[in-house]
């Protein structure tokens, strides 16, 4: 057969969704009644480990799924996969990549291996639409996260149906089905547009198939179960009480740590750790597996936070962590037994929390020194949802070259604050990030620079600190910690950042969070029973 076929008309549009700066709310206990206006609904693209876990789900965990470079990239908006997921359209390249890859995985579905969990009729020949269709429809079902409407299903099966008379063989006819449905954008895209609310004209609610997939991929990173789509076939997903028991079952199944390391990775940025680029010559430790190891401990710590319904705050002065060999040796700690293994830092280390993992330390500094100013900005835009302007246009941010009289990176900065125009950035930034000097780029720990003693001593807004674990204290105490969690959670679930509109449910979650205990279970769960996962407003 000459030629593939396009199934799916991949130029769609996806509907952006309302964007707004930061909003400020008042804090735990001031519950001024403010009325919830929804955020306009969103189609939202499958990130790369989204695709990959539908593919797994849908044929075996053993079909080789193309990897990154061969899918159309996820990349950042306003600092996060989830909000660009909402915002974007695939590219001409996408496209082309989104057919190789469904033709790909169409052919290994339909090998000798696969084939028989897929196509429980037996074939009359070449050509047999109705075996097609019987085939299809339950794929079709989890793929679409729905049940595939008539002519979806027409087309489909009609399209192997052809391919398979034409080239002599059903199974080989099948794969251009299955290739029409895994280019469909009814599966690349999470459809969250909603219905309309008779009882409340103008908003909508998410249907019930819509409520499965926006609970999946928030709570586990990958598509509704079969149990899941049953739910929402019979209305159990159209009340709050319903969505609570299904969040429940998926937050007891294991799969649920897919979806806490999703939250962990977007929250603290962590992204970039797999190109982690340090000089060698400076940093002799650095190799290509640092930067993945040292985010593999974060996410495990927030895991752990997780299944211990542990004070999500606490993850700022633990002193247990979990490491492999590699950066016990970067830390000059002891290696667990088995990699992996928790470890505990002693009553006199210097390090605590996620202010002393590598993940933060690294990724946060230059490639041959530190930076106050990214650690600095890192702690006021991911912990403390205090967002930064970008510098001026043309400025010049060099910092000044150590000097007799400047040898230390804090005198240095000290110099570069009376610079009038990069002053006001610079004092917000520098004195909070001046208290992780004690770790240098990489994040191992030192005490001097040049010879120099470190003073790691610095204050937020007046919160005043002599070291590392003081500053990791300050944040645990600050409410403007806890509620940046409560704001990171909310914006990973929703994919979009809060609106003026959301700003009394992001109040309320935030009371909750503090009256239980800082519970990140509990957190995401309010998350999507509230009205603002569950509503929303028609596009503009």
């Amino acid at each position: 057969m000459k030629g593939r076929v396009r199934a799916g008309i991949l130029a769609c549009l996806v509907l952006a969704s309302c964007r707004a700066d930061d909003i400020r709310v008042d804090g735990p206990g001031s519950m001024g009644a403010q009325a919830l206006v929804p955020a306009p609904s969103a189609l939202r693209r499958l990130s790369v480990v989204q695709y990959t876990n539908a593919i797994h789900d849908a044929f075996g965990a053993d079909i080789a799924v193309p990897g990154r470079s061969a899918l159309e990239p996820d990349v950042e908006a306003s600092g996060y996969l989830a909000i660009d997921a909402s915002s974007v359209t695939i590219s001409h390249r996408g496209v082309t990549q989104y057919e190789s890859a469904a033709y790909n995985i169409a052919h290994q579905a339909m090998d000798a291996t696969h084939r028989a969990a897929l196509v429980t009729c037996a074939p009359t020949g070449s050509f047999d639409p109705n075996c097609a269709q019987i085939a299809l429809a339950p794929l079709g079902r989890r793929l679409f996260r729905r049940p595939m409407d008539a002519a979806d299903l027409q087309a489909a099966s009609e399209l192997a149906a052809t391919a398979g008379q034409a080239l002599g063989d059903f199974y080989a006819g099948l794969e251009f089905g299955i290739a029409y449905l895994l280019q469909s954008p009814r599966f690349l895209f999470r459809e969250e547009i909603g219905v309309d609310d008779p009882a409340v004209p103008g908003e909508r609610l998410y249907d019930g198939y819509e409520m499965a997939g926006r609970l999946s991929f928030f709570l586990w990173n990958a598509p509704p179960d079969a149990a899941l789509l049953d739910a929402a076939a019979v209305g159990e997903l159209d009340s709050a009480d319903g969505v609570r028991m299904a969040a429940e079952r998926l937050l007891d199944d294991p799969r649920a740590e897919s979806g806490i390391r999703e939250i962990a990775y977007e929250w603290l940025g962590l992204s970039g750790l797999d190109d982690l680029v340090k000089d060698t010559t400076v940093y002799t430790q650095i190799s290509p597996e640092v930067g993945p190891a040292a985010r593999e401990e974060t996410l495990r710590g927030v895991v752990h936070a997780f299944a211990t319904d542990m004070d999500v705050r606490d993850l700022m002065t633990t002193h247990d962590t979990f490491l492999d060999r590699k950066l016990a040796s970067i830390y000059r700690v002891r290696a667990p037994r088995t990699d992996w293994g928790m470890v505990t830092f002693d009553a006199h280390s210097p390090r605590a929390g996620l202010l002393g993992q590598i993940s933060i330390l690294a990724l946060n500094a230059h490639p041959i020194a530190t930076s106050p100013t990214l650690r600095g900005k890192f702690i006021r835009e991911r912990l403390l949802c205090d967002p930064v302007p970008h510098p001026p246009v043309g400025v010049n941010t060099a910092i000044p070259a150590p000097s007799p009289g400047a040898l230390t990176l804090r005198s240095r900065l000290l110099a570069h604050q009376q610079v009038e125009y990069c002053a006001t950035c610079h004092r917000r930034l520098d004195g909070i990030g001046l208290g992780l000097e004690a770790f240098d780029g990489l994040g191992r720990f030192r005490d001097a620079e040049n010879g120099v003693p470190i003073d790691a001593s610095g204050n937020v807004d007046g919160r005043v600190f002599r070291n590392a674990l003081e500053l990791g204290q300050t944040i645990h105490d600050d409410p403007r910690f806890a509620e940046c969690v409560v704001r990171q959670a909310f914006r990973v679930a929703t994919g979009h950042m809060e609106t003026e509109g959301e700003a009394g449910t992001v109040r309320d979650l935030w009371l909750d969070f503090a009256t239980h205990g800082y519970s990140l279970r509990r957190l995401v769960e309010e998350i999507v029973v509230s009205d603002a996962f569950r509503r929303a407003t028609p596009q503009p």
